[in-house]
């Protein structure tokens, strides 16, 4: 083989492994963690939308808690742990299914949920 057949030989082979690596990079942050997760809840609050912040409370929750996730926000509320959580948990709910909802405070729920999901990050620092 000449030198230069074997000079384009291992070009296209490391060509190949280079769009490999690639790939496996992509596919890997192609899912939001919880970091995200917590903001579309924070966003959610702050614009007073009890669907959103259920949406990514549940979200949050498959980040975190993986095959073990809760799948409603009763679920979700056992994870929390402060009774103030769970309380604000459990108003989110009453106020998403109850046909006469209580009044939400979106952005004590910010406060006190947020909080808390901050504790539960893994990797994380409470105060960041």
């Amino acid at each position: 083989m000449d030198g230069w057949k074997i000079a384009m030989l291992v070009f296209a082979i490391g060509m190949v492994l280079s769009v490999i690596q690639s790939i496996k990079l992509l596919k890997g942050s192609s899912k939001p963690g919880p970091e995200y997760w917590l903001k579309r809840f924070e966003q959610a609050c702050s614009k007073q939308d009890p669907k959103a912040a259920e949406q990514a409370l549940l979200f949050w929750g498959k980040t975190i808690y993986a095959e073990k996730a809760p799948k409603t926000l009763e679920g979700f509320a056992v994870h929390m742990q402060s009774d103030e959580s769970r309380r604000q948990i459990r108003m989110l709910q009453d106020v998403r299914y109850k046909s006469d909802p209580p009044v939400w405070s979106s952005y004590l729920c910010r406060q006190v949920v947020g909080e808390q999901l901050r504790k539960q990050m893994p990797d994380q620092d409470p105060k960041s």
